[in-house]
């Protein structure tokens, strides 16, 4: 990745979870995106108290946000948690968001014409993102889907560890 910053909440700073989210972040795109895509790329995690859900809604989780360029693939990406969301459930949903984006699957741009924010999903046109119901809409199913394979690995990944911290322990008290 070009650069990857993460923030939490203020006298929140957990280096430990800024470690966590740092490897998430990596196993993640690894998974989802080519190591030279990723270079390309330039993404903020915030883990926020009020933000996410004061601004978008009592429901909403988590936001990944970008510049709508049409069919010019948005390298900058912004992805704000809401810090009592599940972080790495939610941190993968918004990663593929970001995999949408950047390999031009998923692509928005505002219309002069009508003033609003449509959508375009694997080269079809869609219409106004405001037009189509949430869990309807094709990057949001796509990404419902890939979080729970995306953490799900994550968690395997993390019991290895545990494992295998346990086992050195273990030799050397033997």
């Amino acid at each position: 990745m070009k650069k990857l910053e993460i923030s939490l909440p203020r006298n929140e700073r957990d280096e430990s979870l800024v470690n966590d989210i740092e490897e998430a972040t990596k196993l993640f795109l690894g998974e989802l995106i080519s190591k030279r895509l990723q270079n390309t790329l330039k993404i903020k995690i915030h883990v926020r108290k009020t933000t996410v859900k004061k601004t978008w809604g009592k429901n909403c989780e988590g936001v990944h946000l970008a510049d709508a360029k049409g069919s010019t693939p948005d390298k900058e990406h912004k992805i704000i948690i809401h810090n009592d969301a599940d972080i790495f459930e939610t941190l993968a949903h918004e990663l593929v968001h970001v995999k949408q984006i950047a390999t031009k699957q998923y692509q928005q741009r505002w219309w002069k014409s009508d003033g609003q924010l449509h959508t375009r999903w694997e080269g079809k046109e869609l219409g106004p993102k405001t037009s189509i119901p949430y869990r309807e809409r094709p990057w949001e199913i796509e990404a419902f889907e890939k979080e729970k394979v995306l953490v799900k690995k994550w968690r395997k990944r993390l019991v290895n560890q545990i494992y295998l911290r346990e086992l050195e322990r273990s030799q050397k008290v033997a």
